[in-house]
């Protein structure tokens, strides 16, 4: 405070703010890097992570225009909003509640609201809301690359927002600024021309640093940065529509069902063909966990060796039947089997595994 109302402020407290935006500044661009240089994600999503050369100089000359483009952006906007806090604290607010409604219709209206962690009902609207807003915040605040992801703000809103935090916000705070001395009369922490050359200065060399990442990285990339696609749409491509095999399909029914539903008929018949062979191979991914996601009446009723049903869970849950439904479902096949004279008792084992056994039923002499 004592350096915008003119006082001026110690080379030590200046190199200390400094050095907490690159601290900041270096963290963004890490996790940005470290995501996009996963070897599961790159198999995964190769048209979106990738982005990070395989050269070893271009890769470090990448990660430092990533830190730098942290770093100023940090500055700028803390720095804008702090002449908006120093000028009147309510503008602060009036720009953060609206700058959150905006954002929050504009996911709404998308219908890309819900987050793609399982959450469900009214509290998983609300922490949908909470973890949206968050990301919203980092990313204005530090250029967070990986945001730009379908599933967090998105390309062309995260390009959107580096346009407006650059290039008009920090000159729409020092108007405001300069305008208010000017009516109070009081002393400025730099000239009003001066002020506005840093600011431009400053904007000019995060497009520098942007433009360098931007050439670095092969051009398939580039429309990630105006990628209009929802994170609903890219989690079903991803996960279901694209997917290589059915652990990768598995993924889906982790995301919140609001995510899925648009291909929910789809994700059934996946289910309900694959249940009984998953049962017996057991992959890795099919676990106690993985199966409460799958939703009541989708796992299908299991055919007997003779062709005829046998056993079927109703509820759909896949998560083992307790010893008193299995004897009940056994008491009631056995009954079938009298009045035909002969069939097929299916029996599961502790394990999962099934066993059939031949009952031949000898007829009752009057």
């Amino acid at each position: 405070m004592k350096l915008l109302e003119g006082g001026g402020g110690s080379a030590q407290a200046l190199f200390s703010l400094m050095v907490s935006a690159a601290t900041a500044g270096f963290t963004s661009a890490s996790v940005s890097y470290d995501y996009d240089t996963d070897p599961t994600k790159r198999k995964q999503k190769p048209d979106f992570y990738g982005v990070v050369p395989a050269v070893a100089w271009m890769r470090t000359l990448m990660l430092v225009m990533m830190v730098a483009m942290s770093t100023l952006l940090i500055v700028l906007r803390g720095v804008a909003v702090s002449l908006l806090m120093f000028v009147n604290g309510n503008y602060f607010l009036y720009y953060m509640a609206l700058d959150v409604v905006l954002y929050t219709g504009y996911k709404l209206g998308r219908n890309d609201f819900d987050y793609w962690v399982p959450w469900s009902g009214p509290i998983g609207k609300f922490l949908s809301w909470g973890v949206r807003v968050q990301v919203k915040v980092v990313t204005d605040f530090t250029g967070l690359i990986q945001t730009r992801h379908p599933g967090e703000v998105g390309g062309l809103m995260w390009s959107l927002n580096m346009c407006f935090a650059t290039l008009i916000l920090p000159n729409v705070c020092l108007a405001i600024y300069f305008e208010d001395r000017k009516e109070t009369g009081e002393g400025v922490f730099v000239e009003e021309n001066k002020a506005y050359l840093y600011a431009n200065m400053a904007s000019g060399c995060w497009l520098i640093c942007f433009a360098v990442v931007v050439s670095l990285m092969d051009r398939k990339y580039w429309r990630t940065f105006i990628d209009f696609t929802s994170g609903a749409d890219f989690f079903c491509d991803t996960y279901f529509r694209q997917g290589e095999d059915d652990a990768q399909r598995s993924a889906i029914l982790n995301c919140n069902q609001n995510i899925w539903n648009r291909v929910e008929d789809d994700v059934k018949e996946w289910v309900k063909a694959g249940w009984w062979t998953w049962e017996e191979e057991k992959p890795s991914w099919f676990t106690e966990a993985w199966k409460k996601r799958v939703p009541e009446g989708w796992v299908p009723e299991e055919e007997a060796a003779g062709g005829g049903t046998v056993r079927g869970n109703g509820g759909g849950s896949g998560r083992g039947s307790s010893k008193r439904g299995e004897w009940l479902d056994l008491l009631l096949t056995g009954a079938e089997e009298d009045a035909a004279g002969g069939a097929w008792a299916t029996l599961r084992s502790k394990k999962g595994s099934t066993k059939r056994a031949k009952a031949k039923v000898e007829p009752v002499q009057s």
